[in-house]
């Protein structure tokens, strides 16, 4: 192998590992002293969640063993490994990784021991994303984990989906993690919204991705305020009315929302949606589960005159109460200029869905980015 690699260019062996996984690329390491050299310029990323986990001894060793091998680490995967503490501890004392952008540790126990090593390490000065999604966290563990500095400092993402955090802990997130870009702070018991609402509008300014569904949100018109640079806007189940939906619309300066999801809620009157001039960016509206349906003709009369969504692409009006004649005047709104998805199913609309210009998606549209077309 000593003689064959002496004919293949650094470059072309370099080129070789980047299609290899990333655990086969660590065993590719010992075929010789070339490969060995070149794998640790090419950056790396390891899957290490549940369906492939490796075992907690096993992942220990990795971690004590790992000064050399893993200097190019920069995303490493451990959801759904039922990590003790002692491994939360190895990791957030590894040397081997200083280059780790992103961490996910995702359904793992996490709780306030695990935090207070999070909270503590000097080894994560990069980090850019971490996902602590149902990780038993809750205000303490919060508070824990953003008095590191370093982290604070790097963080762009941060996913604490289905957890405990209240508004104390927004609160302490908001006070140092200022840089964050994406927040997903999702299903978590102990959020209340108000104050917590406020301390996300007023320092969390650089938000681009913000995600809030399954949570009272309350103060939606705070909400509004400040983050203009949002593109994504998940307010899914957040038990919003007709008068949030109101104060939303008139106070919006959300200038760069392309995606705006208020599936299941309290809605039943649209119209100051259409009136809205800020959001004229958006390109996916998810209406899904409200009962808009006597509304939302009045919602195409006024978009008669002056369209409020003219890049709209994705419209989501399932199970919306939708009416067949209130389907067939769609068929002649501007709102379908542009439109590439368009979900109405669940709604008692007859024969409309064989109207020329309507494009029936008849399974559950996945409410995704991915149908966005730029």
């Amino acid at each position: 192998m000593a003689q064959l690699t002496t004919y293949i260019p650094d470059d072309m062996i370099y080129c070789i590992l980047e299609f290899i996984d990333s655990i086969d690329r660590i065993r590719v390491m010992r075929v010789s002293k070339t490969f060995f050299r070149i794998s640790l310029s090419v950056p790396l990323s390891l899957d290490l969640s549940f369906k492939k986990r490796i075992g907690i001894q096993r992942l220990s060793l990795m971690l004590k063993s790992s000064k050399n091998h893993l200097l190019k680490l920069t995303s490493l995967n451990l959801s759904e490994n039922n990590l003790t503490k002692e491994v939360i501890e190895a990791l957030c004392n590894c040397d081997g990784f200083p280059n780790l952008k992103s961490l996910n540790l995702q359904n793992n126990m996490i709780h306030r021991t695990g935090a207070s090593f999070l909270g503590t390490t000097s080894k994560f000065k990069q980090l850019e994303e971490l996902n602590l999604n149902s990780c038993s966290i809750d205000d303490v563990a919060m508070r824990l984990i953003s008095v590191n500095q370093d982290i604070a400092e790097s963080l762009r993402s941060l996913s604490i989906r289905n957890n405990n955090v209240g508004n104390i802990g927004v609160k302490y997130l908001c006070s140092t993690m200022v840089h964050l870009t994406k927040l997903d702070i999702s299903k978590n018991s102990a959020f209340m919204g108000g104050e917590a609402i406020v301390n996300i509008s007023n320092k969390l300014s650089q938000l681009t991705d913000l995600s809030i569904n399954d949570n009272p949100i309350g103060n939606v018109a705070e909400l509004c305020k400040n983050l203009k640079n949002l593109t994504h806007l998940d307010l899914s189940n957040c038990k919003l009315n007709d008068n949030g939906l109101k104060e939303f619309a008139e106070n919006s300066q959300l200038v760069n929302l392309r995606i705006l999801n208020l599936r299941s809620n309290n809605i039943s009157n649209i119209e100051p949606l259409a009136k809205c001039k800020h959001i004229t960016e958006l390109r996916m509206l998810c209406l899904s589960c409200n009962s808009i349906g006597e509304s939302f003709e009045s919602f195409i009369q006024v978009s008669r005159v002056s369209n409020p969504f003219p890049s709209l692409q994705v419209l989501d009006l399932s199970m919306c109460s939708i009416t067949q004649e209130v389907a067939y005047k769609l068929t002649s709104s501007t709102i379908l200029d542009k439109l590439k998805a368009l979900n109405i199913s669940g709604n008692n609309i007859g024969n409309a869905e064989n109207a020329p210009r309507l494009q029936l998606i008849s399974s559950a549209m996945t409410f995704s980015p991915n149908m966005i077309i730029q």
